[in-house]
């Protein structure tokens, strides 16, 4: 259902890119011909720094997401009624948390 949304997208815009009004284009693409290959363009716009403050705050939210990572691990073990117990559970455990805590920390960035 998601990547109806995402093609339609791309479907309108390649129109407007092959399209004219009275010779005039909808997409103007001399900045994407004048442009860099590679640009960081972020770090004119959002100067690099760290926040201080911002640091209890996102603590509580990684162990929020933490506490929620079991919760829908065991809550999915449960459901499919598959043994919460094993070896089995605490390495999907383990690797659920391993694989939730890289991307909050991605996120975070």
């Amino acid at each position: 259902k998601n990547c109806n949304v995402i093609l339609a997208l791309l479907f309108g815009y390649m129109i407007a890119g092959v399209s004219n009004n009275d010779g005039n284009n909808y997409v103007d693409t001399n900045v994407i011909k004048t442009a860099d290959w590679v640009t960081f363009l972020w770090t004119t716009t959002f100067p690099i720094g760290f926040y201080a403050p911002a640091v209890i705050p996102c603590l509580i939210a990684f162990g929020v997401t933490t506490v929620e990572t079991v919760g829908d691990i065991s809550a999915t073990y449960e459901v499919s009624e598959l043994d919460n117990t094993g070896q089995e559970f605490l390495e999907s455990l383990q690797g659920g948390l391993l694989s939730d805590s890289l991307f909050t920390i991605l996120s975070a960035l």
